[in-house]
């Protein structure tokens, strides 16, 4: 007979542990990275032992050389272990050692109590229903609560009963009963699709890993303190998709020394379990949710995850966006049925700025049609939600004034220029028309218009009712006022993004109405008309970029849309901006709110405004374009994203760009979800249409030099990643460039350092 050898394994390249280590968790799972991939059988030289005593295992390879090995059940703690294998040169080890148990950790999670909803979101809170697209209903029941704590959920929860699954966009909330040790969570989502990541958000469908970030925080209230834990997918979840969250117990607390892994709770170590004669129905249900689960976890993932490294996995099924794109598809056709929006008037006044591309600045009042109650007898908290028909069509109810400018180059003073229409960050104006005119856009020929939204037209003007001015915070803080309040009183969102899209769309066939306008030269007209008013360009700042992620799925007018520094996923944004707004302000709304509470009612909340996300609105662009106007036609999009920006979280950002279904290019930071293509960039997306996300770097960042526009800003612009996008010379001249392209063809995305 003849026996065949497996062959060695190839030179080790590093390892976690590295050789010698000490105080290595016994719930560690062991990496090993060879120069090579292993030839087939190699691992078959593989021991572990501790202590002499030999450990049964599991070994993985999962590409690029890297081989896990996972002890099973674990490693003995406080013990003294070798991973031994047969190299070239001959039997070789990797000796390390184990740290002591300390007090466990427990991930909670107990569907038996009444009281709280988290861990949230969970399939335990959703029934069958045939008749959904889903086949299933969103069924929350409102924690037992006291006082406002249930009015509050009452109308977070209001709007949730006839969803069809969770949302693609919200927070995921964990929670434990001490702090975590941040260092032990994969935090980022290059960390998240590593495949020893303690923490995984598993696409059920094929064993696939999704980013992810993670926020590791420790909040209290009066009420008292959370250990909590914020999951927010690094895009969007796929509609209609099923999802596991799996927490191993490779996720530890800081123990001095001593190991503290995760450890499941009472609960799931039950739900874990074989089933048991009187136990809870509600342990029954969790384990049936997870029978589809755990095959997937055990057999397709790789490196599998077995149950007895779990302390907690939730099942989580999104629901199908089919409705997301109704009112805005009927808003429109409503829109292009009627007369275009009229004009009211306008005045025209030459720039005073010295030295400016800006010929003349026009300043008017067009009718913009409204789908909400016009009747002012009623409160302005009762008219913020649009009016609809018995079938819940939105209807129109009238019109009302709003204002507008417009800025002409001194290029209209020779012929028709095209038309840029710009929208306003937030908090913002319609004035940021003639400070970008002014800046770059007048220069290179181009006439601009716009209006302000409505959060800062109606909800936060400037000033208060007194006449007094508001600082920027005062007007944020008051839009989170007012959407709360809505909440309470009319349990459900207000409409205010919606609406604003709608005026957007009707903005849009008013500016296609103003071909004729000759107001060049200023006092003597010539009878040319001063604007191309076909096709349009779209411009959008920060706030302005986001209404523009919902309105270009539905504007074939737009050739182009550069969006700047702009991310949507409200949600997101305003635990970014003003996480200690929420600790602060709600409880005092809402005595006896835990931090817990707080940050379940924040995804709740997300799930609620979901059909109001332009993020949402976004799949219906490339990846499902709708077919408006008898066209599936949209426009190209460049978006532009600052490193490092501390108002729109460059996750959402880059969110949006896989949202889109756009690579990156000239990378400064590879986005791992994201394919990588060389500029120029053109017609990548269809033979007419292009699109890519671009980064621009701002000064003071660790690990990148800065983007050259960035580094001759003044200091509180060129180190703000937000700001620096926006006003970097080379971001300008990109987007001048994108715009000019678009208009003589196709649109092209640029090395700006190529530009003259």
């Amino acid at each position: 007979s003849h026996f065949t050898t497996p062959p060695p394994l190839p030179t080790l390249a590093s390892s976690e542990p590295a050789p010698g280590g000490a105080g290595v968790s016994p719930a560690a799972w062991l990496r090993l990275e060879f120069k090579w991939d292993p030839p087939s059988g190699a691992l078959a030289h593989l021991g572990l032992a501790c202590d002499g005593s030999a450990l049964p295992f599991s070994a993985d390879p999962v590409g690029d050389g890297v081989v896990v090995v996972n002890p099973t059940p674990e490693l003995p703690a406080d013990a003294a272990c070798a991973l031994s294998w047969l190299g070239a040169g001959g039997v070789e080890s990797l000796l390390f050692s184990t740290a002591p148990l300390g007090a466990p950790v427990e991930a909670l999670y107990d569907r038996t109590r009444a009281d709280t909803l988290a861990p949230f979101p969970d399939d335990f809170y959703r029934v069958a229903d045939p008749t959904t697209p889903t086949q299933g209903r969103l069924d929350v029941p409102r924690p037992d609560r006291p006082g406002l704590i249930s009015v509050l959920f009452d109308a977070l929860l209001a709007d949730t009963r006839d969803l069809d699954g969770w949302s693609p966009l919200a927070p995921l909330v964990l929670e434990t009963d001490v702090a975590l040790d941040p260092a032990t969570l994969p935090r980022t989502a290059t960390e998240s699709l590593d495949p020893l990541a303690a923490v995984q958000l598993v696409d059920l469908a094929g064993g696939t890993r999704v980013p992810f970030h993670a926020q590791v925080r420790d909040d209290t209230t009066p009420a008292g303190t959370s250990h909590t834990v914020l999951i927010f997918p690094a895009r969007p979840l796929d509609a209609a998709g099923s999802y596991a969250l799996v927490l191993t117990r490779r996720v530890e607390a800081p123990g001095g020394g001593a190991a503290r892994p995760l450890t499941a709770s009472p609960f799931f170590a039950a739900v874990r379990g074989d089933p048991t004669f009187g136990e809870a129905p509600e342990v029954a249900r969790v384990r049936d949710l997870l029978d589809s689960v755990w095959p997937v976890l055990e057999e397709a993932v790789v490196p599998p995850v077995p149950r007895e490294d779990v302390a907690l996995v939730l099942r989580i099924s999104v629901r199908s966006l089919d409705t997301v794109p109704l009112d805005l598809l009927a808003i429109r056709e409503q829109i292009h049925a009627a007369p275009p929006p009229a004009l009211s008037g306008f005045v025209v006044e030459a720039d005073p700025t010295p030295d400016t591309h800006v010929a003349a600045i026009v300043r008017g009042t067009w009718q913009a049609p409204d789908w909400r109650s016009t009747d002012t007898a009623l409160p302005a908290l009762l008219r913020v939600n649009l009016e609809r028909d018995a079938d819940g069509v939105p209807v129109v109810q009238g019109t009302r004034p709003v204002e507008f400018v417009l800025t002409l180059p001194i290029a209209a003073e020779s012929g028709p220029v095209p038309l840029v229409m710009h929208q306003h960050g937030n908090p913002g104006e319609m004035e940021e028309v003639v400070s970008n005119s002014r800046r770059f856009l007048a220069e290179a020929g181009f006439a601009a218009a716009g209006f302000t939204d409505i959060l800062n037209r109606e909800v936060s003007p400037p000033e208060d009712a007194m006449g007094n001015p508001r600082t920027d915070e005062e007007r944020i803080e008051q839009q989170v006022l007012d959407i709360f309040i809505a909440l309470f009183v009319n349990l459900r969102m207000p409409d205010h993004w919606v609406e604003t899209t709608a005026e957007q769309l009707a903005f849009l066939r008013f500016l296609s109405s103003l071909g004729d306008l000759d107001v060049l030269p200023l006092g003597a007209p010539d009878g040319v008309p001063d604007l191309s008013v076909e096709p349009l360009l779209y411009h959008g700042i920060s706030e302005g970029a986001n209404n523009g992620q919902g309105l270009l799925p539905y504007a074939p007018e737009l050739r182009a849309a550069a969006l700047v520094a702009g991310g949507a996923r409200l949600a997101e944004v305003l635990v970014h901006q003003q996480a200690d707004t929420f600790l602060t302000q709600v409880p005092a709304f809402v005595p006896g709110l835990l931090p817990a509470e707080i940050w379940v009612g924040v995804s709740l909340f997300q799930t609620v405004f979901d059909q109001q996300d332009r993020h949402n609105h976004l799949a219906f662009a490339y990846r499902n374009p709708l077919l408006v106007a008898g066209t599936p036609r949209k426009p190209s999009v460049l978006l532009v994203e600052g490193l490092g920006d501390s108002l729109v979280p460059n996750s959402a950002t880059e969110s949006a760009a896989w949202a889109l279904d756009i690579p990156q290019t000239l990378a400064l930071r590879e986005v791992p979800f994201l394919a990588q293509v060389a500029a120029p960039v053109s017609a990548n997306v269809d033979a007419e249409t292009s699109g890519a996300l671009v980064q621009y770097a701002p000064t003071g960042l660790p690990d990148l030099p800065p983007s050259p526009g960035c580094a001759t800003l003044s200091p509180s612009s060129g180190a703000e990643g937000h700001y620096c996008a926006q006003s970097a010379a080379e971001s300008r001249a990109q987007r001048i460039e994108f715009f000019r392209t678009a208009l003589d063809g196709v649109a092209e995305i640029v090395d700006p350092d190529t530009l003259p």
